[in-house]
């Protein structure tokens, strides 16, 4: 009786009370109330409040307010008969909340159970405030967005206090205020998706900017949602539709208050390069109009330290901006100097100064004042500096709306999906705190069971301490009930792997590659298959690119869709008649396999568009397209593509879906079936009735995608924990990993986290890298360079590059794909699959300066990678013991420097490495396999290079026969002795291609028989005028210069003529000494003439010696055909034609404002000293510069760019360009001039046959 009557009263409610509940493993006090403090590993974590919960439309509620006045709520605990579990629970009029702890020997869970509601809640945070001590804190391991990254490691620096300059900068709202209170009158407030309008100058604006400017801005359009009230300004420059973009202010002064009222546009830089146009295009008609008002002043652009890369409704970053005035014309016409500031304060001095000129705030509408307090003293000063003559710019957005102040702590959150996981990791050094979400994931289609909240985990610093959040997203509605599943906190795993393990466990992820693809053969080609994505535009073209590829491969392409990309979705088919036909489909997929590649197309059902809408969403209307609670439509754009967010249980969805399917499986035989955005999707609340959790996992989207792998294996963009078991590959996942040029190359956590306070830490990869294939993202994230390629194998990654039907005409460009195929084929074959096992940064733990380049991860079946994803090279001496390599291979390792994007890939089947040549300056790419008693692999480097490094015993000598594009076989002998390959490449024998001893000893104008022509290349019959003017401008221009250095100018006027001259061999006294090719990227053909033929004999030319000019752009972007007399027709071949001779340049923006030029010191040794101070005196914009070849020399700079930096194929001329546009001639001129007078006059440098970069296969 006794015993009854004790469980009866422990069972029974009572009035909270302090507790204590202790294992061996930790100590969990609660204090009666609101939260309590966890004791493990000699350390104490506060649980200031226990949970919180965020209302719609209504103010939040914790644990610490919700007994007070206002809420009057009260709590009680009730224990389990054995103390085991106990239920906290809150109750009021307006909530009933119980939290239950289960207490275990090694872990807590924690579980919530919303009771009662009268309110909708949103999220409820279980723990909402929880302090982890950094002390002795090695690292907390954190989940990241699954499309940038694996996952993250924050260090303790991380959480500290950060004062300015250290700090980071966050916007405070100061609404519209400041603004009236600055201009004497508010704006003109347009929608916030204001459409984009064509620009259109007003009379002053007419008369203020340049022709060349005045005709870019009217070609323009612009987004103008908060324009400058009409008549409100001092001058009005720019307007659209929407009103004035773009005004100024004077304030009774002698300067100018600048504003555009913009955000941008619909392209896909957003805006940015116009946004930058504006602005100088607007400073320069400043510096014509008042040449006096800068001059010798200092010109400022607000970049605050580690303040944000990018503003608020402005679409450029600023760094580009620093970029941009660094070189701007204007700033050299008024003989200014460029300055940063990096401070709020930094700026107040540059506003009272009387040197500093002009002054651009770059951050939009965030105002750089550091106190909002500051913000009306700051403006005052602004207004002062206008007045006194100073030029300032506010560029996009609410001017003043907000105001950036320094943030002491920094704060990260991740949202699951699409965050990669809901688990996280506090590491100390005598253990670990571990903390997850068990939420297992769909076992089947349509498993209501595991429908699943998103979760939202974040980290704050504290100064002395990480304060952590954990919450879920919810649609809970008044008169609903809701339970979590168990969030656990586990204190006793050994390390971050064995946590991972469990927790895919628990969450049931689990399966293999070779469940998820059964079609024989199928796994094995995904696993030595590099992804190629054709960028050519038609079906004929891409069938022709199959041909040239290395066989075995993927073949992947968009451009077949219906209405193109992105365009009337969900509908895919009948495919676009601009690319070709559905019989053209079927050719494409039939000789893909035919070369043993597999076909893969880009499919996408995940959101439906408009303009125009496709059969499908005519038919079923907007039934199928998700809601917000108020009922609204959920709009998407991408670039100019619009359309709608849809909901993935409504039947028109599913049934759109499961024909696409049907067509790509059935119709079309296609071997894996790509899905874009299943992956990156994050979670979003949708209230079409036949969404069944409105706050979701995207279950309704990933069942879709199950019922898919059930018929054919499945890819897709980007990835987090519950997608793995069912997809195949994984594109994406690694936009701020992988460094990427251009736009996007500020995504990688470089720019995002403070240096030397992070690391990566790969959570995904631990979870899912034996369930599926990840290579970057299929349409815009390739593996092109060795900065890349050492990230790529570092995280495990396949490889992935674009392939159209031109590029195998470029030598550097096949020797890249056919690199990337070795290492695919080997490496990244060997780790394809393979589980993860050990991630660490060897530089860690000795002393060594951040940032920390040197990466380790190894695979299972011994499978081992260290790689430098830096620039410099690393000494190995000391940092590899805990590889675990064998003794001897670990001797010869620990002796190495590894250079810059440097790597070795070690296991008992390949060796695949970048290291140092051990006989000259040269850089070794080597790809080896054992196979069957054999070394087979393939190695890309310079002539004569010696490459050792070590193999299994198992290996043995034998002598390969090696084999260059060039169809040259040679035999090479390869050692292997003692553990240790050693080999060295054979010289790649191509005629001709070292320079005659008699050009190094003598100029050529004193070589008997050698022409002394220099020939324009310019057909009679092209009918344009400008052209005929630019050619008698060139012809009088040259003469001028060269005349008189016994030089002759002559003409080529045909195309045949031209060819008949540059296949003329060395020595031949017609062959003229250069060419010079005038219309810029344009090259003339006849008829007959096959593009690349001609092509292959220029780069003859100039391998043999020939000095080819081209004289702007991107050489050869174009041809002109003439196909009768008179009558020209313009194609494109773009970068094509000049990756033919071997070179790339940037594809960016062509109405750039000229920057000065420079000669470098090289470049004042070919010009002498009046010609290079004639150069200082140009402006040119090098947005055409050679990226490739690496070995040129540049002559001319425009800023930090090469303007004239000559190549020389792989021979012993000179291939020359001017890396940009709008090129005066006469300016051009006398720079070309210059090089041939250096060249006729001098002994020529002999060309470095070293740095000819063969690859050979064996």
């Amino acid at each position: 009786m006794r015993i009854l009557l004790l469980a009866i009263l422990l069972a029974i409610p009572c009035l909270a009370e302090p507790f204590i509940h202790k294992t061996d493993a930790y100590e969990f006090q609660f204090d009666g109330k609101s939260g309590g403090h966890l004791k493990t590993h000699g350390k104490t974590i506060a649980i200031n409040r226990l949970w919180s919960i965020a209302f719609y439309r209504h103010q939040n509620v914790d644990s610490k307010n919700f007994l007070g006045d206002d809420w009057k709520g009260n709590v009680t605990t009730e224990f389990s008969q054995d103390r085991s579990s106990v239920d906290i629970k809150y109750d009021s009029q307006r909530l009933g909340l119980t939290i239950t702890l289960d207490f275990k020997p090694e872990y807590i869970d924690f579980n919530a159970h919303i009771r009662k509601t009268t309110i909708p809640i949103l999220y409820l945070y279980l723990p909402a405030e929880t302090d982890f001590p950094t002390d002795d804190m090695s690292k907390f391991l954190f989940p990241y967005s699954g499309q940038e990254a694996h996952g993250i490691a924050f260090l303790p620096s991380y959480f500290g206090e950060h004062k300015p300059p250290h700090a980071n900068y966050a916007p405070a709202s100061t609404g519209q205020e400041p603004y009236k209170a600055f201009l004497g009158d508010t704006l003109a407030m347009k929608n916030d998706d204001e459409p984009e309008a064509q620009l259109q100058l007003t009379e002053l604006g007419k008369t203020w900017f340049s022709k060349a400017d005045a005709d870019y801005i009217t070609s323009a359009l612009l987004k103008v949602p908060r324009p400058t009230k009409d008549g409100h300004g001092d001058l009005e420059l720019i307007r659209n539709t929407s009103g004035v973009a773009l005004a100024g202010f004077r304030f009774g002064g002698k300067g100018y208050f600048f504003r555009l009222g913009s955000n941008g546009n619909n392209s896909m830089d957003k805006g940015s390069e116009l946004t930058k146009r504006l602005v100088v295009a607007t400073m320069n008609g400043l510096q014509l109009r008042e040449p006096e008002l800068l001059k010798g002043k200092k010109i400022a652009v607000v970049s605050l330290a580690n303040g944000p890369i990018h503003g608020c409704w402005t679409p450029t970053k600023v760094p580009e901006w620093e970029t941009l005035f660094a070189l701007a014309r204007f700033k050299h016409l008024y003989n200014a100097q460029f300055i940063k500031l990096d401070t709020p304060d930094a700026m107040r001095e540059a506003l009272k100064s009387k040197d500093v000129g002009m002054i651009l705030n770059p951050y939009g509408e965030y105002f750089p004042s550091g106190d909002k307090n500051k913000l009306m003293s700051d403006l005052a000063l602004v207004k002062d500096f206008v007045r006194d003559g100073g030029v300032w710019w506010e560029i996009g957005g609410f001017s003043f709306h907000y105001v950036l102040e320094p943030k002491p702590y920094l704060y990260h959150e991740t949202i699951n999906p699409a965050g990669v996981a809901d688990w996280c990791s506090a590491q100390y050094a005598d253990g670990s705190v571990t903390i997850f979400g068990i939420r297992p994931v769909m076992r089947r289609p349509w498993d209501a069971e595991r429908y699943t909240n998103p979760s939202l985990i974040a980290i704050a610093g504290k100064g002395n301490a990480a304060n952590f959040q954990h919450a879920w997203i919810m649609a809970t509605e008044p008169g609903m009930t809701w339970k979590s599943q168990p969030l656990r906190w586990k204190f006793t795993y050994k390390s971050p792997q064995e946590a991972l393990d469990e927790y895919a466990k628990l969450l049931e992820i689990k399966g293999s590659l070779e469940a998820k693809v059964t079609r024989p053969g199928v796994l094995d080609k995904l696993k030595n298959a590099v992804l190629f994505k054709f960028d050519d535009r038609t079906a004929e073209d891409q069938i022709k690119a199959i041909d040239t590829l290395p066989k075995n491969n993927i073949v992947h392409y968009a451009e077949y869709l219906k209405g193109g990309f992105d365009k009337e979705y969900p509908d895919h088919l009948p495919c676009n008649p601009r690319w070709g036909s559905d019989d053209d489909l079927r050719k494409l997929i039939d000789r893909a396999h035919e070369l043993g590649h597999l076909a893969v197309p880009y499919t996408n059902t995940s959101w439906w568009c408009e303009d125009p809408r496709g059969p499908t969403f005519l038919e079923a209307g907007d039934a199928p397209l998700s809601r917000t609670r108020e009922g609204k439509l959920k709009h998407e754009k991408y670039a100019r593509n619009e359309g709608y967010t849809i909901c993935f249980h409504h039947p028109a969805v599913i049934a759109a879906h499961r024909k696409v399917r049907k067509q790509m499986t059935e119709d079309f035989k296609h071997d894996l079936l790509f899905q874009d955005q299943v992956g990156c999707r994050g979670f979003t609340w949708d209230y079409n009735p036949y969404d069944p959790l409105k706050a979701s996992c995207r279950e309704g989207m990933h069942s879709l995608s199950m019922e898919d792998a059930q018929h054919i294996p499945v890819g897709c963009e980007d990835a987090n924990d519950r997608v793995l078991n069912f997809e195949t590959l994984i594109c994406g996942t690694v936009w701020g990993t992988v460094p990427v040029d251009g736009q996007y190359r500020f995504r990688h956590l470089k720019y995002k986290f403070p240096e030397g306070e992070w690391q990566f830490f790969p959570i995904l990869s631990y979870l899912g890298h034996d369930q599926c294939l990840f290579t970057p993202h299929d349409l815009g994230h390739f593996i092109r360079r060795p900065e890349h390629l050492c990230v790529a194998v570092a995280f495990g990654l396949t490889m992935s590059d674009t392939w159209n039907c031109r590029d195998h005409r470029s030598a550097f460009k096949k020797n890249w794909v056919h690199w990337l195929d070795a290492v695919q084929k080997t490496a990244a074959a060997d780790y394809a699959g393979k589980k993860l096992l050990d991630f660490r940064y060897l530089e860690e733990g000795h002393n060594r300066p951040f940032p920390h380049e040197l990466l380790y991860t190894r695979y299972a079946d011994d499978i081992v990678i260290v790689s430098n994803m830096g620039d410099k090279p690393i000494a190995l001496k000391g940092l590899v013991d805990v590889t675990g390599l064998p003794r001897e291979e670990l001797n010869w390792l620990d002796g190495q420097t590894l250079p810059g994007y440097g790597f070795y890939i070690s296991s008992p089947r390949v060796r695949v490495a970048r290291i140092n040549a051990t006989n000259q300056d040269a850089i070794a790419s080597i790809a080896l396999a054992y196979r069957n008693g054999q070394v087979s692999g393939t190695v890309m480097t310079s002539n004569n290079a010696t490459i050792a490094l070590p193999v299994p015993e198992t290996w043995s000598n034998t002598t390969a026969k090696w084999v260059d594009f060039a169809g040259v076989e040679q035999q090479v002998a390869i050692q292997c002795q003692k553990g240790m390959l050693t080999m060295t490449t054979p010289k790649a024998d191509i005629a001709d291609l070292d320079m005659p001893k008699a050009y190094a000893n003598t100029a050529p104008k004193s070589q008997a028989g050698l022409s002394n022509k220099v020939a324009i290349y310019a057909p009679k019959s092209f009918p344009d005028e400008p052209f005929k003017a630019q050619v008698s401008a060139w012809q009088t221009e040259l003469k001028r210069h060269i005349a008189d250095q016994g030089l002759a100018i002559t003409m080529l006027e045909t195309p045949q003529a031209m060819v008949e001259a540059i296949s003329r061999p060395v020595g031949d006294s017609q062959r003229p000494f250069a060419i010079i090719a005038p219309y810029h990227e344009h090259l003339f053909l006849a008829a007959d003439m096959d593009p690349f033929e001609v092509l292959g004999k220029i780069k003859r030319f100039v391998d043999t010696g020939g000095i080819w000019w081209a004289t702007g752009g991107q050489p050869f972007h174009y041809c002109r055909i003439e196909e009768a007399p008179g009558q020209w027709k313009k194609i494109t071949i773009g970068g094509s034609g000049l990756a033919t001779i071997g070179a790339t340049t940037p594809i960016t923006y062509v109405d750039e404002s000229g920057v000065p030029l420079e000669a470098t010191d090289a470049g004042k040794a070919w010009f002498g000293e009046a010609r290079s101070e004639r150069i200082a005196s140009y402006f040119g914009n090098a947005q055409r510069p050679f990226l490739y070849p690496e070995d040129k020399l540049p002559l001319v700079m425009a800023g930090a760019v090469p303007y004239i930096a000559p190549i020389r194929c792989e021979g012993w001329g000179y291939f020359f360009n001017i890396g940009g546009f709008n090129v005066k001639i006469e300016e051009a001129a006398d720079i070309v001039s210059g090089t041939l007078i250096h060249l006729w006059n001098n002994p020529w440098e002999p060309n470095n046959p070293a740095k000819r970069v063969t690859l050979w296969r064996f």
